[in-house]
């Protein structure tokens, strides 16, 4: 049964199969849609575009990371409620402090290959996640003289939860295009509606 926000749930013992993680921050950008930053001192590193999983109350699901390497010990994700789902009503239930298991690695081959300086990335809502990873890590390095190609579709826009961030590396990477399909299409600052008669 979820505790109280006054009484958080106590962090599991960590054991070889999981590490302790606590919720510390969370932000709700629709009723579906919500960011959760996952606290875990000793979470080990990873590449961008690969994910962790998480559990509570013995549910456990991979999800994409969103934060970059150097955001440790935090650890992002940007989930979807299912509401007849069985863990993403739980996560919805957490309140700040409240305790979830970690698996102690991340895993998945979703990453950036260095050998090609041209990334076309495609995905829609929650499908967008490893691309921000690769973004800010790509940043934090200081890195230059790759393109990337965002398109990035969703029903409503404000879906487009990493929006404004995607908008901002535009600037600070050189010929990155950043493309959002739901009635509008945004390049570069310039809009185009795709459904003028709604």
């Amino acid at each position: 049964m979820h505790q109280p926000a006054s009484t958080p749930a106590p962090a599991p013992r960590p054991t070889a199969k999981f590490l302790s993680s606590k919720l510390v921050r969370r932000v709700d950008d629709t009723h579906d849609l919500a960011r959760f930053w996952f606290e875990s001192a000793d979470f080990p590193n990873f590449k961008p575009g690969q994910y962790c999983t998480i559990g509570v109350e013995g549910v456990e699901r991979a999800y994409s990371i969103s934060s970059a390497p150097h955001e440790r010990p935090l650890i992002e994700l940007f989930v979807e409620l299912v509401p007849e789902g069985e863990l993403t009503p739980k996560i919805w239930k957490l309140k700040i402090g409240d305790a979830v298991t970690l698996r102690p690695s991340a895993k998945g081959l979703f990453t950036l290959d260095a050998k090609f300086k041209k990334h076309l990335l495609v995905g829609t809502v929650t499908g967008a996640v490893p691309y921000v990873s690769f973004l800010r890590d790509y940043l934090h390095k200081g890195a230059s003289g790759d393109k990337f190609y965002l398109l990035d579709g969703a029903s409503y826009y404000d879906e487009f939860t990493y929006d404004k961030e995607a908008h901002k590396l535009t600037v600070k990477i050189p010929g990155d295009v950043l493309i959002e399909a739901e009635g509008n299409i945004t390049i570069k600052g310039a809009r185009i509606d795709l459904n003028p008669d709604d």
